[in-house]
């Protein structure tokens, strides 16, 4: 069982550009978390899941803006995109980047 302090002792061990920005948080369920700036100054923070179905392909759940090295595991993950059979907002806020994410993973 990952717990958060054992990724904060992973993050501590390890140097941050080795570590994926995905988390298997648990069985065919990933974690990305990414900066969500609020009035430009303050991060609160965000994130989006990648749940793996029994056809092999990935539930996507909630959009942020992805940068390089997320998308390179993200391409990782779901090879360039092919096996992301749909991508769901759970709340409006996260509809935000679904148009960047259509763009890059049609």
């Amino acid at each position: 069982l990952i717990t958060l302090h054992n990724l904060q002792l992973a993050t501590n061990v390890m140097s941050k550009e080795n570590l994926s920005p995905l988390i298997q948080v648990g069985p065919k369920y990933w974690s990305l978390r990414s900066s969500f700036n609020v009035l430009g100054c303050i991060d609160i923070g965000t994130h989006m899941a990648f749940i793996e179905l029994s056809s092999g392909k990935f539930l996507v759940l909630d959009t942020v803006q992805i940068n390089s090295k997320e998308k390179r595991a993200i391409d990782l993950l779901t090879d360039g995109g092919k096996r992301i059979e749909a991508v769901v907002a759970t709340h409006p806020f996260h509809t935000m980047y679904f148009k960047p994410f259509a763009s890059i993973y049609p």
